[in-house]
């Protein structure tokens, strides 16, 4: 199994061009941060290269969140429900321009929103529960994410594209759905409330629900499988512990069968390894790689093969989301700030 390392990708490219060779061989790494932002955090990327998540803005307990929308061409808008005071996460977009995400009012409430490729905004809660936070919306405008009942218990939810809500739940299960594909299916992250073992759940679009573990994943406290990411094929991909709380990679096809991985540049020992976050339709899977006394981005291909990069001067990289054309966003750290990048591969 190959690894690339790219320790620094636009430094890497520069490189090439002065060495006179295909400057193609290597993707460019671009650098962000809206006008004002003391700290970005991208969540999505869609098919058009447009990226959204959240900046920060002033400083102490003046600081406040703004959602952003970041063109392909480099072009920032904020976008904040009209109602938005204080926290605003944008948290997803599908191909169609629909953002996703949540916001805080002027009474400190938590609502979801929608914004659609116009700029018209739909704010929800879920019926019964405090406010909603969404993470992850599809082609159809469906999102998935969780909320809080009682004042204390976090629950899963669906809202469909007419607006109507469903829970997930099952008894001795609490759940943390993660993400949402074009057939409906929804997968993440069940938690037995007794042993407090970790374990991948996956919600058929009829309901029906899967509760799984990767093959090697502990199963006493703190440990086993963390489900995170899920194409339109229903092939989900995520991490699990082992007993030594190392950390690895899977994939979980349709079908219900598993592949195991690690990444070459993952070290051994507690809370280190490979941690895949998404998956897209071509089947390239995306993350983070602990255990180089640093953390790095990775992208896996179907077939195995492993390319890790990092930001300039080998800063701590993170991707979040993945599009379609294998475009990568994420943050990485320059000391206590975070900074937006896309990874745009090779032509």
């Amino acid at each position: 199994m190959r690894a690339t390392f790219f320790a620094v990708a636009f430094a890497s490219f520069m490189v090439v061009v002065a060495n006179g060779l295909p400057a193609a061989t290597f993707p460019t790494f671009v650098s962000f941060d809206p006008p004002g932002s003391t700290g970005t955090t991208p969540r999505g990327i869609n098919a058009s290269g447009v990226i959204v998540g959240n900046y920060l803005a002033g400083s102490g307990i003046s600081t406040i969140s703004h959602a952003f929308l970041r063109t392909a061409d480099g072009a920032f808008t904020t976008i904040d429900p009209p109602d938005a005071v204080r926290a605003t996460v944008a948290t997803g977009i599908n191909d169609s321009g629909t953002i996703t995400g949540t916001y805080e009012d002027a009474s400190s409430d938590v609502h979801g929103f929608l914004r659609s490729a116009a700029g018209a905004y739909l704010s929800f809660a879920v019926p019964g529960a405090a406010g909603a936070t969404p993470f992850s919306i599809n082609a159809s405008g469906a999102v998935t994410g969780i909320c809080v009942v009682d004042g204390i218990t976090e629950e899963s939810f669906i809202r469909d594209a007419s607006g109507n809500f469903t829970t997930i739940s099952m008894p001795g299960s609490d759940f943390f759905a993660q993400v949402i594909n074009g057939a409906g299916a929804v997968a993440g992250q069940s938690d037995d409330p007794v042993s407090l073992v970790h374990h991948g759940f996956l919600r058929s679009p009829a309901g029906v629900i899967t509760i799984f573990d990767a093959p090697g994943a502990g199963q006493t406290a703190g440990l086993g499988t963390i489900a995170l990411g899920m194409n339109y094929l229903g092939t989900i991909t995520g991490y699990y512990f082992d007993a030594q709380s190392k950390m690895h990679g899977f994939e979980r096809n349709s079908k219900g069968e598993f592949i195991t991985f690690e990444d070459p540049n993952a070290r051994g020992g507690s809370n280190q390894g490979t941690v895949p976050l998404v998956i897209n339709s071509a089947g390239l899977v995306a993350g983070s790689v602990y255990g180089r006394g640093f953390v790095s981005g990775f992208v896996r291909t179907a077939s195995g093969t492993f390319d890790d990069f990092q930001a300039p001067q080998n800063l701590n990289t993170f991707p979040q989301a993945m599009n379609s054309g294998g475009s990568v966003t994420g943050y990485y750290y320059e000391g206590s700030v975070s900074h937006g990048f896309v990874l745009i591969p090779a032509p």
